[in-house]
């Protein structure tokens, strides 16, 4: 709308718009080493044993004249033999000079247990008395020594290596891939022939706004033969005929619209003003009056309309049509005058002297029409 009637202002006024850590080691030694005093005591020990040997070797011989079967007497095992052969190695390692001077000799363990020896020997003599009645008894070896010796901590044996268990493999069954959303074919479909219409239309009013008339022509027409009821481009192509003094076609062109569509108030209004041009005002008021908008819709329909009235002299009807546009705007001064003049045509001097002030008060008002305004306000004055 506001490009047509800038087009139909520019006819009037002829002007052209515009982002493995170390081990512990253990001390498996026991015996404590030899001293030098025991060395010294050694020939004294030894003599002590000789004695003992003999003592019971002399006894051994009496037992055997009295046909007694001796009694087994189990010597102590020596602290070497109790030991295990891994400790006295590991002795003779950790002390290598005790190892040599000690020497395994009968008549030194002898010497080493004689209260031992003699006591067992007392108590064999005594058992074979009290034994002469009954039948000797074979006594059961003692326990061996090493049961009763702290026990060495050997090293723990290696693991033996052990069958792997059966490895179950578990093949989990994958997850299903999550199904992809199918493709969106973007499928072009065909424009309709409104839809056509509608992009030759936009088109023409750009090359409208560019004032290359003879393009926007060819494409409005376009637009209105692919739909003729669009009259938006109806109109543009009617303001576009104006300008190049075509008045005829621009007609034919609005009254074919307005036989299509009655109520279509743009087309009835450029019309008009074609109708008026010719001097044809009573056509043109009529051609208005069968299109009636609401005055919020077209207020320059109303404008016109009441302008047309005035001209043939039908006041009170102006004087209405006035009324009810300057409701909607009430800054036009030129429609303050417009309504002044019925009402000073109707005789209602007091209203038409208040309608004429409040267009004195208006901006926007050329020279002359103030003048004009100033002039009716001194008259009305007077007459007051």
């Amino acid at each position: 709308m506001s490009l047509v009637n800038q087009m139909l202002k520019d006819l009037e006024t002829r002007r052209a718009p515009e982002m493995g850590g170390e081990a512990v080691l253990r001390d498996l030694s026991t015996g404590r080493p030899h001293t030098a005093g025991a060395r010294s005591r050694m020939p004294a020990l030894v003599a002590g044993g000789l004695v003992a040997t003999l003592s019971l070797a002399a006894a051994g011989y009496w037992f055997a004249q009295k046909s007694i079967t001796p009694v087994q007497i189990t010597q102590p095992p020596s602290l070497h033999s109790a030991l295990p052969a891994a400790v006295i190695a590991g002795e003779r390692e950790a002390r290598p000079e005790a190892v040599d001077a000690v020497t395994p000799n009968p008549l030194v363990e002898t010497a080493i247990f004689p209260l031992k020896q003699a006591t067992t020997g007392s108590e064999a003599v005594e058992k074979t008395e009290a034994e002469s009645v009954t039948p000797a008894q074979t006594t059961a070896p003692p326990a061996p020594m090493a049961a009763t010796m702290p026990a060495v901590e050997e090293a723990p044996p290696a693991p033996m290596p052990t069958k792997p268990a059966r490895e179950v493999i578990a093949t989990a069954k994958a997850p299903p891939a999550p199904r992809s959303a199918p493709l969106m074919e973007r499928v072009t479909r065909p424009q309709s022939s409104r839809e056509k219409a509608q992009s030759a239309y936009l088109k023409g009013a750009d090359l409208v706004r560019l004032n290359r008339l003879g393009e926007a022509e060819t494409s409005l027409r376009s637009a209105l033969a692919l739909d003729p009821d669009l009259i938006e481009a109806r109109e543009i192509l009617a303001a576009v005929l104006l300008r190049s003094q075509r008045s005829d076609e621009a007609e034919r062109v609005l009254w074919l619209g307005l036989e299509r569509n009655k109520g279509a108030y743009s087309l009835a209004r450029i019309y008009a003003r074609i109708l008026v041009e010719r001097n044809e005002v009573d056509a043109a008021i009529q051609v208005l009056e069968a299109s009636l908008p609401a005055p919020a819709l077209d207020p320059e329909f109303y404008g016109l309309l009441a302008a047309l009235y005035q001209r043939v002299a039908e006041h009170a009807k102006a004087a209405e049509a006035y009324r009810r546009v300057l409701a909607i705007t009430p800054e036009r001064g030129i429609w303050w005058t417009g309504l002044g003049i019925s009402l000073e045509q109707l005789s209602r001097s007091s209203e038409a002297f208040q309608a004429y002030r409040r267009a004195r008060g208006s901006s926007g008002m050329a020279p002359q029409l103030l003048s004009f305004v100033d002039g009716r306000l001194e008259v009305l004055r007077v007459k007051q």
